[in-house]
């Protein structure tokens, strides 16, 4: 699994993009991520990659670039078939089911969803506002009887800052119009594929010396 920035960068206010999709689609074609400035959410999968914003959903370009983003080569190493799945349950008991409580998983949900809300960060203008901030302003999307897939990983609470702990899932619809990050579902009835990535990279934002104050360049 690779993954570019941290969590915790994120969090803090890191939201320039410092890597293209380009570069990044080497490392895989299955995950998720924010682009620069935080302008909507990445969905990857099957090798394709759409952009999302404002609940709406188009390919992606590979000039984009992305401020998060982490991906693997999605190799399945088990297969469960779920029916009537709402997420507090899933998250609940996914973890006892499959036993991964201490394991990075790639998870996908390919189904049938009878309610699902998302949402999507808009680009945001320096100086840029706290996460909280943009999360309170970010706008749901309600959707009923959506057929599509659920991209997403588990981090386990040991990757502390560098991941974002529990569940986090994107979504793209059957037609590829509508897409999002997943907030709420309910009654999901699919497969869930699970991939457990054999070792994890990171490489972290690191731009020029251009964005250091004077006093610390002449020192």
């Amino acid at each position: 699994m690779y993954q570019y920035s941290t969590y915790d960068s994120v969090y803090h206010g890191q939201y320039e993009g410092g890597i293209t999709l380009e570069e990044l689609k080497p490392y895989g074609g299955f995950g998720l991520g924010t682009f620069d400035a935080l302008e909507g959410e990445l969905v990857a999968f099957g090798d394709h990659f759409y952009h999302c914003v404002d609940g709406r959903c188009t390919p992606a370009t590979m000039a984009s670039k992305l401020a998060w983003a982490a991906v693997c080569h999605f190799n399945e190493d088990d297969r469960i078939i779920l029916e009537k799945r709402a997420y507090d349950d899933f998250k609940n008991n996914v973890l006892r089911l499959c036993d991964f409580a201490q394991r990075l998983v790639a998870i996908e949900l390919q189904g049938m969803f009878e309610h699902i809300t998302l949402t999507s960060t808009k680009k945001q203008k320096k100086p840029y506002p706290s996460i909280e901030t943009i999360i309170e302003e970010a706008i749901h999307f309600p959707h009923s009887s959506v057929d599509g897939v659920a991209v997403g990983w588990f981090a386990p609470a040991c990757f502390g800052g560098i991941k974002s702990p529990g569940f986090h899932f994107h979504f793209v619809d059957r037609t590829k119009n509508v897409g999002g990050h997943v907030v709420d579902f309910s009654g999901f009835s699919g497969q869930m594929r699970l991939c457990y990535p054999k070792g994890f990279r990171v490489d972290f934002y690191n731009k020029a010396c251009q964005d250091t104050p004077d006093n610390i360049k002449k020192a």
